[in-house]
């Protein structure tokens, strides 16, 4: 249903969005963001033609947009403009991305969002990312590189759904519909989260796969 868990409750959207379409190439965009996995807004505020003036750079870049920003900008390179993350696949990354101020890091992160979105939707990313606790781009990128090794569960936002999903998976529906009256679901739910190391967040519950805490990898 393209539902989403939220600290206020879950929310569905009530009617189908319609897709607009440019009609110059006839590509799907999106109402208020150019739909990249990553917008900067870049300026060159040390130019002699300096005008205030900034330009939307998405990335991953496509064919010689860099060049023809840096051109516009009468700049060599990134590193002699100014930027700021403008948009985000991942809007909590916003703040990290201008932490770091690293436009190499920011465009790896940036090729595996894009690689992410063609494989599945990100809400399990989003999802973990909220579970370790993530605060920075190094572990977010750590994360993702890693995401294959949990299992993501987004219909359950409560002990009380993990533990009935797990009553059926062992027993079967038809002993399962007979014990569920009389079973404390919500505290064999939390046992089993708690052995299990399985988390709630605003997306629904995640967990490994193979039952350890949820923790960034240490890096290599």
């Amino acid at each position: 249903h393209g539902g989403v868990f939220t600290k206020a409750g879950y929310f569905e959207c009530p009617t189908e969005i319609p897709e607009v379409y440019r009609h110059i190439r006839g590509e799907m965009v999106y109402f208020d963001r150019s739909g990249a996995p990553i917008v900067l807004e870049v300026g060159n505020p040390y130019s002699e033609n300096n005008s205030g003036e900034s330009f939307t750079l998405d990335s991953p870049t496509v064919g010689g947009e860099l060049d023809a920003v840096l051109k516009d900008l009468d700049a060599d390179s990134i590193e002699q403009c100014e930027w700021r993350c403008s948009d985000c696949l991942i809007p909590a990354a916003k703040e990290w991305i201008m932490q770091t101020m690293d436009f190499e890091l920011t465009r790896k992160f940036a090729d595996f969002l894009h690689d992410l979105e063609r494989r599945e939707t990100p809400v399990k990313y989003k999802a973990l990312l909220q579970a370790a606790d993530c605060s920075d781009l190094n572990t977010a990128l750590r994360l993702g590189a890693d995401l294959d090794s949990y299992e993501f569960f987004p219909m359950q936002s409560a002990p009380g759904h993990y533990g009935r999903d797990a009553l059926y998976e062992i027993y079967g529906d038809e002993t399962a519909n007979a014990l569920y009256p009389y079973m404390d679901c919500f505290k064999y739910g939390k046992d089993r989260m708690d052995a299990e190391h399985a988390k709630i967040t605003d997306y629904g519950i995640i967990r490994r796969k193979d039952f350890e805490p949820i923790q960034a990898p240490e890096p290599d």
